[in-house]
């Protein structure tokens, strides 16, 4: 006789109500997922934080940076993790980046590089091992349009916060950033995000430095206008608002970098638009200046006078003064350049001028390569948007490009390198772009739903 009892069979990991729950939240955590927590990191925490062992590029975004980049590293290896393969400029042409940036290592190791040289050199690749792998998880890792749309959404957003925050600042002269913490940190360097500038208060929101709060602005500022004029499903209130607080933060870092950057990022949009929206933009733009100049006397003409007394400005006179001194280290070891992160400005010259900085560092091969990063992602972008039919995703295309040209115009205005916030999201935006190229190859009909 059979004494077997027949029982149930035990609930496997994916049956088991609990376990399979936590398993499909573990499989809806992609690309876009950590991306956003990198953004919320990069832009909620006070980039003046860092965790001291790493050094001035230590902060908590860059951490998930160094994760981004593992995750990347591990699908080239592993193709079942995922990430595409095949062409792919963006990442080529930081690929080709990375490579000069090695050689120049190389180059100020032979030069033997005493201990502040060595260390500087070292969080610098740590800054730039981060910034790449958010670009090129970006780049390869998002696997659908939507996803991208998405991460691009919640981009403009986080702009839209920090601008707030500086409009806060601007008014009030209230910083809350000084009482922002992340546990592990301490405060790199004793830096004041509130300073004056012809009795105006220049904000700089979390960022370090105004220059650096107005850039991150003018580059997500694209994106907020395609965001405004195209993202219909949402409340037209909910779609403005970001574009409103990006537009009236931005003149509150006082910045030449920050006007530069923006309008040339506007050029770029409105040479895709119809005459009709150039028209409708124009408007919109006069309309917006006069309230600014009603609502904060005086403000528009400081701005105007940043440019006008050029040779007046200290700063101006100052950069320009440094940039001639730079040429005697830059001609000693023009090629390959002395060492990526290692032309201290305590030691030798303070550029204000990024390229300047990397044609230093890693010579002309560096600078040729770097350049051609940003033209890369601005032509996928721009070819993107005009080969495919939907014109939200044509107006998409556009936005990313002019995101693109906005670090191409202003890193020779300051020294982006050295600015943590500015640096993570050109290189995240740089990714998007490589991943608007892939992801709409093969849709020419548009977003799928």
């Amino acid at each position: 006789m059979d004494t077997r009892v027949d029982r149930p069979p035990r609930p496997s990991a994916v049956e088991s109500p609990a376990l399979g729950g936590r398993c499909r939240r573990l499989a809806s955590f992609d690309a876009v997922s950590l991306l956003t927590i990198y953004l919320v990191l990069l832009i909620a925490v006070p980039s003046r934080l860092v965790f001291g062992a790493i050094g001035s590029t230590g902060t908590p975004a860059a951490l998930v940076g160094i994760v981004a980049l593992a995750w990347w590293t591990a699908g080239r290896i592993v193709p079942s993790i995922g990430g595409a393969t095949g062409l792919q400029p963006v990442r080529t042409t930081l690929l080709a980046f990375c490579v000069v940036v090695a050689l120049s290592e190389v180059a100020g190791a032979a030069r033997a590089m005493d201990g502040v040289e060595s260390r500087a050199a070292d969080a610098a690749l740590f800054g730039l091992a981060a910034a790449c792998g958010v670009a090129w998880l970006a780049a390869d890792g998002i696997d659908r349009l939507e996803r991208l749309v998405v991460l691009l959404d919640r981009i403009v957003i986080a702009g839209a916060a920090l601008a707030a925050l500086g409009i806060v600042q601007f008014f009030t002269d209230f910083d809350i950033t000084k009482y922002l913490w992340f546990p592990g940190t301490h405060v790199n360097g004793d830096l004041q995000l509130i300073q004056v500038r012809d009795g105006f208060n220049r904000v700089a929101g979390t960022a370090v430095h105004p220059i650096e709060f107005g850039v991150v602005l003018a580059t997500i500022f694209p994106l907020a206008v395609h965001r405004a004029m195209h993202r219909g499903a949402n409340p037209r209130l909910q779609r403005v608002l970001p574009l409103l607080l990006i537009a009236a933060a931005l003149p509150m870092s006082l910045s030449r970098s920050a006007i530069l950057g923006v309008l040339a990022a506007g050029l770029v949009l409105a040479l895709g638009w119809t005459w009709s929206q150039r028209a409708n933009a124009a408007v919109v733009t006069v309309g917006f200046l006069g309230l600014l100049r009603a609502v904060i006397p005086g403000l528009l003409g400081t701005l105007r006078n940043l440019f006008t007394n050029l040779q007046s400005d200290s700063s101006y006179v100052a950069r320009t003064t440094h940039a001639h001194q730079a040429w005697v280290y830059i001609g000693a070891t023009p090629w390959i350049g002395r060492g990526f992160g290692t032309f201290l400005p305590d030691r030798y010259v303070l550029l204000d001028n990024q390229y300047l900085g990397v044609l230093a560092e890693t010579g002309v091969i560096g600078l040729v390569a770097l350049v051609a990063v940003f033209c890369a992602a601005f032509v996928v972008a721009h070819h993107a948007g005009r080969t495919i039919l939907d014109p939200e995703l044509q107006s998409l295309g556009r936005a990313l490009a002019a995101a693109a040209v906005v670090p191409l115009i202003t890193y020779v205005t300051y020294d982006a390198f050295s600015l943590r916030m500015g640096v993570g999201i050109t290189f995240l935006l740089l990714g998007c772009a490589g991943a608007f190229w892939r992801l709409t190859r093969h849709k020419p009909l548009g977003i799928e739903t």
